[in-house]
């Protein structure tokens, strides 16, 4: 048999390598002329641009929380979302409670915007932007107080109906106090001797002998004794505080100082007290509210049993005296102004909103929601939405 062999021809080689040559030729033209290395070195440098730029960005975002005085925490005068869980409610003051001549109704107002009032520690305290407008069923007037009734029972009325009207899950409601207003305006920090200074009291002699001292009086009334209508012997303490301001205008920027104490107010805390533009005069868009807070006016002559107020740029611990030691009564209305305490279990994340001003508005959630966001990048980490 033959032997039969097969195999590649020395031409069939030569013209494969030939081939070869030349699609590599083709390819190493079309890297070099065509810029894919180029191509690959632009996608490097777009690469580390866009991250540059996120680290820029943020940085930047940095910096301008920072100048705005934004930070992690919620700032006294931030608003909260707190509204979006407010539903509506009746409230009814009796006349049992008030010493008026009727009943007053009250409605929760649902759409009011509310702001962080205080911040100790890891309580957060809200109050209502403005007074409730107040419409208690019979005229637009607020609540009616009367009496040595309206003066037992004012602390109670005013917290009940706050409570009632403005509780959620949340957050618990109350009345603004005196206290409140005391410690956010800086005052309750300012030593006796600028309080006694600021009462019109030259020295702390006269202080202690006429605002400290205990009056007693002989067939007088107090209002704790059958609504006020049995003579009785009794003996009253000054417990009544008043902040009464002197103003001078000195620039939209400049904050503005209580008279005689050196106590710089910042024009946003002091508008949120006490009403836009009242540091100018502008008694129009002046707030008045009770405050849930009583105190006995008293000097030689008799004592003045009153409930706390605020009005015309001012507060006072006893604002409308509802009954004296004469067996004297009047009857006054205000405005009444919900705080509410947030829960142990809420927190505020900050989110960038110009729903209502320019300012940080922070939204309410629960801890335990927190951290059940999805898609979170490292900013929502902080809190931020």
């Amino acid at each position: 048999m033959r032997n039969s062999q097969k195999g590649i021809t020395l031409i069939a080689l030569i013209i494969t390598i030939v081939i070869m040559l030349i699609l590599a030729g083709v390819t190493i033209s079309i890297v070099v002329n065509g810029g894919l290395f180029n191509q690959a070195q632009n996608a490097v440098d777009q690469t580390k641009e866009a991250a540059d730029k996120e680290s820029i960005g943020i940085a930047d975002a940095a910096a301008i929380m920072e100048k705005s005085g934004a930070t992690s925490e919620p700032q006294i005068g931030d608003y909260v979302n707190y509204g979006d869980y407010l539903k509506a409610k009746t409230y009814t003051a009796a006349i049992a409670q008030t010493g008026y001549t009727s009943d007053q109704t009250f409605t929760t107002e649902t759409d009011t915007k509310w702001k962080v009032l205080d911040v100790t520690g890891n309580q957060i305290t809200l109050v209502s932007e403005e007074p409730m407008n107040t419409s208690n069923g019979i005229d637009n007037n607020g609540l009616y107080l009367q009496g040595a009734t309206g003066y037992n029972n004012a602390e109670t009325v005013l917290n009940n109906m706050c409570s009632t009207l403005y509780t959620t899950s949340k957050g618990v409601g109350r009345s603004m106090t005196w206290d409140d207003v005391a410690k956010v305006t800086g005052f309750d920090q300012l030593p006796i001797e600028a309080k006694a200074k600021h009462w019109y009291y030259d020295t702390m002699d006269d202080f202690a002998s006429s605002y400290q001292a205990t009056y007693n009086y002989t067939n007088a009334y107090t209002p704790d004794v059958n609504n006020g209508t049995t003579q009785t012997n009794f003996s009253a303490t000054n417990t009544w505080e008043k902040m009464d301001y002197s103003w001078e205008y000195t620039g939209s920027d400049i904050p503005y100082s209580l008279d005689t104490l050196g106590l710089v107010i910042p024009r946003s805390i002091f508008d949120m007290v006490f009403g836009p533009d009242v540091r100018d005069y502008n008694y129009d868009n002046a707030y008045y509210y009770w405050l849930a807070s009583r105190a006995v006016n008293a000097n030689s002559s008799g004592a003045g049993f009153e409930v706390g107020g605020v009005g015309y740029g001012y507060a006072d611990s006893g604002f409308d005296g509802l009954f004296d030691s004469y067996g004297g009564s009047g009857s006054y209305d205000n405005s009444v102004r919900p705080a509410v305490s947030l829960q142990s279990n809420v927190q505020l994340i900050k989110r960038r909103s110009h729903k209502w001003n320019s300012r940080m508005e922070h939204t309410v959630k629960s801890k335990e929601v927190q951290f059940q966001q999805r898609g979170c990048k490292s900013l929502c980490g902080l809190g931020y939405i």
